[in-house]
């Protein structure tokens, strides 16, 4: 601790603020400076106090170290267990599409359980990676035109039903091209699908229509997405902040944040989001997206594409008692299914030849998900095993390594059907 006295106020004050210089340099130890006014007879003097708080800030780090690994643990422990959850919501939420064809009843329903189903697989995806600082966000092969209905069709009760309520009328018209995927995080695109639609409501006080419509661009590899309003429009200026975080011409109403945060879910996919406008004339958005060129995970020439699925022999070795069900019997219909629950019943139930796949839970009692995998592959190289999980692990996790597939929870009808088709494959191209 040092001491500095009988200098002017300012002058001490100097002196901290170059010790401070210097300590972001990395040149002196971290510090805090205090300044004290005294009195001797008629006379003020200034005493300035620096004091080495090196201790203290590294026990500040190391809790904030430790409430970030804290916070991470939970959120990673919500993300398995929700989705979990979701795959015995999702799943037979499609198995009752597939086997129901009344429109107006058990079908319309289904899709709406699918469609808000797989809008919070996407939430807790983004939780997972909210945790993982540095990490971007997982590119996925998005279809817009599916994203763009589902919207329309979730945010009905905001443009249809409360502006019905209020006396005014808004219609919703789609012009969708046929387009191939686009690249991006599924859900921060559907985001600013709605976060655009619901824009344009608020742009329509008085009522209006809503345009939206796709095309491949004119541009190679590049889609676009056009929605229009017949509002109120936009002045120069605040057509040219409104991609500012927290600008907002709305009163009492958001955070002025949806636009900003829109802004940054294109570009993030590498694409341009842009704006026209004028006052009376209503507003236009225009994004362009990539268009998906991400290779599969699995070669062309192993994969279920295009192949009849035989009858197999799966063993499900998941100890979730709703996913087991929900699986089992959806698996059933065409393959034989063996259930186990834990990894030392698994290991037991298991004989070279016995099964073609083995769809295997990471975390199982007993014995591991990853080392039943191994052993089993040990044991019989045709084996085709497939990881099924609700942990969102990183590609350079050891434990996916002994796993020919990953199938990622919360499962997806569509997903399951291509794996099994690719597992079935596989495993007679190994025989």
């Amino acid at each position: 601790m040092e001491h500095y006295r009988d200098g002017g106020e300012a002058q001490i004050i100097g002196i901290g603020r170059e010790l401070e210089a210097r300590r972001k340099d990395g040149t002196l130890f971290p510090m805090e400076l205090s300044v004290a006014e005294f009195q001797v007879g008629e006379e003020r003097h200034f005493t300035g106090i620096i004091r080495d708080i090196t201790e203290r800030k590294q026990v500040q780090e190391r809790l904030l170290r430790e409430r970030q690994s804290a916070f991470a643990e939970l959120a990673h422990g919500v993300s398995h267990n929700l989705n979990n959850i979701l795959s015995s919501v999702l799943l037979p939420a499609q198995f009752l599409l597939k086997r129901n064809d009344d429109p107006e009843v058990v079908r319309l329903e289904a899709e709406h359980i699918v469609m808000a189903g797989e809008r919070a697989r996407d939430l807790v995806q983004r939780l997972s990676d909210a945790v993982r600082p540095g990490e971007a966000s997982h590119a996925q092969a998005v279809d817009l035109n599916r994203q763009i209905q589902q919207s329309v069709e979730l945010s009905r009760p905001r443009w249809k039903d409360e502006s019905a309520a209020r006396g005014i009328t808004v219609d919703v018209v789609t012009e969708l091209d046929t387009i191939p995927h686009v690249q991006g995080n599924l859900g921060e695109l559907s985001e600013v699908i709605l976060n655009l639609l619901l824009n344009a409501v608020d742009a329509m006080p008085e009522g209006g229509t809503i345009s939206i419509s796709t095309d491949l661009a004119d541009e190679d590899g590049f889609v676009s997405l056009t929605v229009s309003d017949t509002g109120t429009g936009m002045n120069e200026e605040t057509r040219r902040r409104v991609f500012e975080p927290f600008f907002t011409t709305k009163v009492d109403v958001g955070s002025g944040l949806g636009l900003s945060t829109a802004h940054g879910s294109v570009t993030r996919s590498g694409g341009t989001l842009e704006v026209e406008s004028e006052v009376g004339q209503g507003t236009t958005f225009k994004v362009r997206l990539p268009v998906f060129e991400g290779e599969k995970a699995e070669e062309a020439a192993v994969t279920g594409e295009g192949h009849p699925v035989r009858s197999g022999k799966i063993l499900l070795v998941e100890d979730d008692e709703m996913v087991c069900e929900v699986l089992k019997r959806i698996l059933s219909e065409k393959h034989t299914v063996e259930v186990v629950h834990d990894g030392a019943a698994a290991l037991q139930a298991f004989t070279p030849g016995r099964f073609d796949v083995a769809l295997i839970d990471l975390g199982i009692p007993t014995v591991p998900g990853d080392k039943v995998a191994a052993d089993m592959r040990e044991q019989d190289p045709a084996l085709v095993t497939v990881l099924s999980t609700g942990w969102v692990l990183e590609e350079s996790d050891p434990r996916s390594e002994g796993f020919d597939l990953h199938l990622q929870k919360p499962i997806l009808g569509p997903d399951l059907d291509e794996v099994i088709a690719t597992a079935m494959v596989l495993h007679d191209s190994r025989v």
